[in-house]
């Protein structure tokens, strides 16, 4: 018999690991099966998350703004299994990529190429380029038709401008980053 509920610790935020506390069972035991569930309201019907099996948990992007679950499975020989359930977390939040500011290499000057660096992100998101220039090096920084790679060959038209790389990131769950 369970007499004290199941816990999550943790912060219910993608790419975050959340831990089930067993509760308290009666007869002890250490051996226990987790199952994480989710909804899309703290009060609405929970379905499995079927790889989803463990003590922690690494919240997928898939489950932004849902709340989770974890069911607990207390077995202990020579009785039947007992099952107990958390509560729901909060909704859960997205994540945050750590990233670092790009870099340009190459030489400023008419039919040169600049190569931007994305540098590293983590988690690795899917990324859209763009260059921008501006006449003045305070900007305003306006997009250079059709420049959504990672190099960009200076024109003639180019020249006295001042440039930067733009590069955003996106994946599910995640706060897109600029």
């Amino acid at each position: 018999a369970n007499s004290v509920l199941p816990t999550i610790t943790g912060t219910a935020k993608v790419g975050q690991v959340l831990t089930a506390n067993e509760g308290t069972w009666s007869p002890t035991t250490t051996n226990y099966g987790y199952q994480w569930m989710w909804a899309s309201t703290s009060t609405g019907i929970y379905a499995n998350i079927d790889t989803a099996t463990a003590k922690t948990y690494t919240v997928d992007g898939a489950y932004s703004g849902k709340y989770l679950k974890v069911v607990v499975t207390a077995r202990v020989v020579g009785y039947s299994d007992g099952q107990a359930t958390s509560a729901a977390t909060a909704a859960v939040a997205a994540g945050t990529f750590t990233s670092a500011v790009p870099t340009i290499t190459g030489t400023a000057a008419v039919g040169a190429t600049l190569t931007a660096n994305t540098g590293t992100w983590t988690p690795t998101p899917n990324f859209s380029f763009q260059w921008q220039s501006a006449t003045v090096s305070t900007g305003p920084f306006l997009p250079v038709s059709g420049a959504t790679s990672t190099t960009y060959t200076l024109q003639l038209t180019d020249q006295g401008k001042f440039f930067r790389f733009m590069e955003t990131g996106t994946l599910t769950g995640y706060t897109s980053v600029t």
